[in-house]
C-alpha cells in the first residue's frame, strides 16, 4: 500500500511540474513542456504525434545508478520461498516496484542520460552490473519457480509469470536497448568515447537506431539496402571543417566521391544555401550501399556498418557542430528495377544534365510502386532531361518532380 502511494505521488508530482502548450513547435516550447498539437512545419505526422509532443527538461540532474541498484536488491530480497506462497504480490518487490525499476531504466534512453552512461566508463561498468544481477536473479527465479509450480493455484502462477515477464523486460532493456546499442555505437564511431563531444554521439545513435531498425527488415527482402546521413552546418562551422580535413589529407577523397550523376555507394552531395542576406549555410548528405541479388540476412547492414566505420570524412565530421541532421534508410523488398546499387535506395534529385541546376538536395526511399511510371518518365524526358541509363527505379522520378515543383 506505502508503495501504491509513493508511485501516485511520483506521477502527481511529475504531472504537476509540466508546462502545458498548444499549438507550438518543439524550438519555441519551454523545456518540461507537455505539448498538445505541436506545430512542425512541412512534416507530415500521424496517430498520436499529430496530437501530442513533450519537450524534455533542461538536463541538470547528476546520473547514478544509486535508486536502480537500490530497487534491484529489494526486488531480489524477496524471492519466492514458502512465506511468499500467501502473498504472492510481494514476490521481487510488487507490481509498483518493478514498474519503477522499468521507468528508470528507460529514462537512461533519453539523450543527455545515454551520453552521460556513453562518456562515463564507470558508468558503462555499473550497468553491465546491474544487469548482471537481474540476468542472475530472473535464472533463479525461474528455477525456483518450476520446482514449486505444482503446488500453487492458478492465479499464483498468473502473478508469479507476470512479475518474472516484468524482469525480464526489465533485463531487456539494459542489455539490448542500452548496452548492446553502447557497444555498437563504439564499433561505429572511432574513439567518439574519448573525445566526449555529445553531438558525435547523437549522430552515430541515431544511426545506429535506423540501421537497427532496417536489419529487422531484412526478413521482407534483402537485395538491397541503403543509408542517407544528411548534416547542415553553418558557412564558418563548414570552414573549420575544410580545414581539419585537408590536415587530415583527406582533399583527394572528397573530390573522388563527389559530383556524381548516380547516387552511389560512399557518394558525397555538397550544396550551399542562401536562406537571407545575413546567412549562409553548407548541406552535406554521405550516402551508402549494398545491392545484391542472393545474400544472407545481415549481409547489408553489416557492409553498411564498416562503410560508416571506415569512413574518415564522416568521423570527422562528427567533430564538428551542425545546426541540422537527418537519417533516412530503406531496405528494398518490393520496388521496380533492376538490383543494383544505382537502383538501391535511396535516390535523388541529381538529373543527368550537368548544366540542369538543382536547387538542394533531395533524397528519397519509398516502399510501393508507381503505378504509372512510364506514363510520368515519358512526360518528364520530353520535357526535361533523359533519365541516366543506369537507373530504372521509379523511385528516382519523385525526387525529380519535387525539383521541378520547387523551380517552379
Amino acid at each position: 500500500m506505502i508503495e501504491t502511494l509513493t508511485a501516485l505521488f511520483n506521477r502527481i508530482k511529475l504531472f504537476s511540474s509540466l508546462n502545458f502548450e498548444f499549438g507550438k513547435s518543439l524550438h519555441n516550447a519551454a523545456p518540461g513542456s507537455l505539448i498538445f498539437f505541436p506545430y512542425q512545419p512541412v512534416t507530415l505526422n500521424c496517430g498520436i504525434s499529430a496530437l501530442v509532443a513533450f519537450k524534455p527538461a533542461d538536463p541538470d540532474q547528476v546520473l547514478t545508478l544509486d535508486r536502480i541498484n537500490e530497487m534491484i536488491d529489494h526486488a531480489a530480497s524477496h524471492p519466492l520461498n514458502g512465506n511468499l506462497k500467501k502473498n504472492m504480490d510481494s514476490f521481487l518487490g510488487g507490481t509498483d516496484l518493478l514498474g519503477q525499476l522499468f521507468d528508470e531504466c528507460q529514462a537512461l534512453k533519453t539523450e543527455h542520460l545515454f551520453a552521460t552512461l556513453y562518456f562515463d566508463k564507470n558508468l558503462r561498468q555499473g550497468l553491465k552490473d546491474a544487469a548482471n544481477k537481474i540476468d542472475l536473479l530472473i535464472k533463479n527465479q525461474k528455477t525456483a519457480f518450476k520446482n514449486i509450480s505444482a503446488t500453487l493455484s492458478s492465479k499464483q502462477v498468473d502473478t508469479i509469470s507476470s512479475l518474472i515477464e516484468k524482469l525480464q523486460d526489465i533485463g531487456w532493456c539494459l542489455t539490448k536497448e542500452i548496452i548492446d546499442n553502447i557497444d555498437a555505437i563504439d564499433r561505429l564511431a572511432i574513439n567518439l568515447d574519448t573525445q566526449g563531444h555529445p553531438k558525435g554521439l547523437v549522430i552515430f545513435k541515431r544511426i545506429n537506431a535506423v540501421l537497427n531498425s532496417i536489419d529487422r527488415l531484412e526478413v521482407r527482402g534483402r537485395d538491397s539496402a541503403g543509408i542517407s546521413v544528411i548534416f547542415t552546418f553553418t558557412k564558418d562551422e563548414f570552414e573549420k571543417f575544410r580545414k581539419a580535413m585537408l590536415t587530415a589529407g583527406l582533399s583527394d577523397r572528397l573530390k573522388h566521391r563527389t559530383n556524381h550523376t548516380v547516387l552511389t555507394n560512399n557518394s558525397l552531395t555538397i550544396h550551399d544555401t542562401y536562406p537571407d542576406d545575413d546567412t549562409h549555410f553548407v548541406t552535406i548528405s554521405f550516402v551508402y550501399k549494398f545491392a545484391a541479388e542472393i545474400g544472407a540476412l545481415g549481409d547489408n547492414i553489416t557492409f553498411i556498418r564498416s562503410q560508416i566505420k571506415n569512413d574518415l570524412m564522416l568521423q570527422l565530421m562528427s567533430e564538428f557542430d551542425f545546426k541540422s541532421n537527418s537519417v533516412s534508410a530503406h531496405t528494398r523488398w518490393a520496388s521496380v528495377g533492376d538490383i543494383t546499387v544505382a537502383n538501391c535506395h535511396p535516390v535523388d534529385n541529381t538529373p543527368s544534365d550537368r548544366k540542369i541546376h538543382k536547387t538542394g538536395i533531395i533524397h528519397v526511399c519509398l516502399n510501393g510502386d508507381i503505378d504509372n511510371y512510364l506514363e510520368l518518365k515519358t512526360e518528364y524526358e520530353a520535357q526535361y532531361d533523359n533519365i541516366h541509363k543506369e537507373i530504372n527505379t521509379d523511385t528516382k522520378l519523385i525526387p525529380l518532380q519535387i525539383e521541378i515543383y520547387l523551380r517552379q
